[in-house]
């Protein structure tokens, strides 16, 4: 009897060792999956809502390493807070120097603005929750050497984890707006009246947030709210400062970042709501839900300033002036360093702005 006995407790040591080689065979399998990687290169980037998505390079190792140098480029996707990263496209929608916005889902769109000495283009590719990549426009024109008429192109795509959309101009100046729908296709939304100064190649700054559009035309001091849906609201005066990135919105406020150094709040219909000095004189700002970012002159010092009461403190101090590139969010606040050199995206959560601020 005792020899059964032995065997079946054999049996049951095998087993357990076999089912404790699993678990551990498991939890390392699941640490390398989880394990963060180095982002080497940045080239473009844009966020929206929890989502960070680059182009860019990542390696799975840190400088010095042995598999440093064995880093994999594409289209990157880091959740807010999160270390790790995700490739969710192997291959880039665009060129380097490529426009990115996000749409709901999944969906990731991108306008390439290319020119040659005799031709010019425009494409426009969107990546799909399924992994499916689309081409959406595709014009190019040719000409003489550096003298090509365009006729028609996309100056600008702008999305906020919600809405993507792109605004389609042609040469006598009718601006037409365009919703890329999560499965992929194009619609004509409308034709948005009001804009002169837009051309084919440039319509100045365009930022979308809470189902409203608002631009502002090369080098004009005005800036023009419409919805998603393509009705003007309003135009109005603000004095935003230098060409592009000094207006954000979110809500029923628009945010506006004046030549002035100031910080000023409107309404959709352009009522004044809050003027404040800031420590900027111009560059990009964004704002979430009462909060202002932005970077203090010099591009060494991140501010936040509170818009109810003009309360303003620095969050973070970050290495260069090639740390410019903001989002504040429902979790918090990005900061995207493009550095060649030292690349890096860092996180501060809503709850360290609120307990600086209030």
């Amino acid at each position: 009897m005792r020899a059964p006995r032995l065997c079946l407790a054999l049996r049951r040591l095998t087993l357990c060792l076999a089912l404790l080689g699993l678990v551990l065979s498991a939890s390392a399998s699941a640490g390398r999956t989880a394990k963060p990687g180095v982002i080497t290169e940045i080239d473009s980037l844009t966020a929206a809502r929890s989502r960070v998505v680059f182009e860019g390079s990542v390696s799975p190792g840190p400088s010095g390493s042995g598999n440093y140098n064995q880093g994999k480029a594409g289209l990157w996707l880091q959740k807010f807070g999160s270390r790790r990263l995700k490739l969710i496209s192997p291959s880039t929608l665009c060129s380097d120097s490529a426009t990115y916005a996000l749409g709901a889902g999944d969906t990731v769109g991108c306008l390439d603005s290319w020119a040659m000495i005799t031709q010019v283009g425009f494409d426009v590719n969107v990546l799909l929750g399924d992994g499916t990549v689309k081409n959406i426009v595709s014009l190019s024109f040719d000409g003489e050497d550096f003298d090509v008429p365009v006729t028609e192109g996309v100056p600008a795509i702008f999305g906020d984890g919600e809405f993507l959309g792109y605004l389609d101009v042609n040469d006598a100046g009718v601006v037409k707006l365009f919703r890329i729908t999560p499965s992929g296709p194009a619609k004509y939304v409308a034709d948005l009246a009001g804009l002169y100064s837009c051309n084919p190649t440039g319509c100045g700054s365009v930022v979308v947030g809470s189902g409203n559009i608002v631009i502002r035309e090369p080098f004009d001091s005005e800036l023009h709210v419409f919805t998603t849906a393509g009705k003007h609201i309003a135009t109005f005066p603000a004095n935003a400062a230098g060409t592009g990135g000094s207006v954000a919105i979110h809500g029923n406020r628009v945010v506006v970042l004046t030549d002035g150094g100031r910080l000023v709040v409107y309404t959709l219909h352009g009522k004044l709501v809050h003027s404040y000095r800031a420590h900027a004189t111009r560059g990009q700002i964004t704002t979430y839900y009462g909060y202002a970012a932005y970077m203090r002159a010099g591009g060494k010092s991140v501010h936040v300033l509170k818009l109810s009461s003009g309360k303003d403190r620095e969050i973070a101090q970050v290495r260069s002036a090639g740390c410019a590139s903001l989002s504040l969010q429902r979790p918090g606040l990005v900061v995207v360093c493009l550095d060649p050199n030292r690349p890096s995206i860092r996180y501060f959560p809503m709850k360290k702005i609120r307990a600086k601020l209030g």
